[in-house]
């Protein structure tokens, strides 16, 4: 019985993992390119004229659009953990493997986020010091859009 809540509790820490995760990457997407959330992100989540700020809003979205692989992330790897005696052990293993898949999904996305910010530095729209400058193009738009979606793949891969 004690195994089952941890779980539950474990599936329940993934979620949150991957709620976090999906903020802090929705911020460096942000940063990369404003255009991209403000003209396509906001709008498929209904965020359009939103009283709060555009940070604020592309944290929501960022939360909205990966809360939900903290599911079958927190499955799998809760199912694993009932291979250890005691519910002790299990909850503290899991955590590794919590950590594990965090550190790989972190590894993969800088080297998404360099991939694609080396791509648009070429093309004039990245200052020296690596920030976006205040001419966006459609092709920072198409860098950020492509760091999100290779996200998900990594997500996925990680799982």
């Amino acid at each position: 019985m004690k195994k089952l809540l941890v779980y539950v509790l474990l599936v329940l820490i993934a979620v949150v993992l991957a709620s976090l995760y999906g903020i802090i990457h929705n911020q460096i997407s942000y940063t990369v390119s404003p255009e991209d959330f403000t003209k396509f992100k906001f709008r498929q989540f209904g965020f359009v004229d939103m009283p709060f700020p555009e940070r604020v809003l592309a944290s929501m979205v960022g939360f909205l659009a990966s809360w939900w692989m903290g599911i079958p992330i927190g499955l799998l790897v809760g199912a694993a953990g009932f291979i250890h005696k005691g519910h002790r052990r299990m909850f503290k293993v899991s955590l590794w493997s919590f950590a594990v898949v965090v550190v790989f999904t972190l590894l993969f996305g800088c080297a998404d986020c360099s991939t694609g910010i080396g791509a648009i530095r070429g093309h004039g729209s990245v200052a020296g010091d690596g920030s976006v400058t205040a001419d966006a193009s459609p092709w920072q738009q198409r860098i950020a859009c492509w760091i999100r979606m290779v996200q998900y793949t990594n997500g996925w891969l990680v799982e």
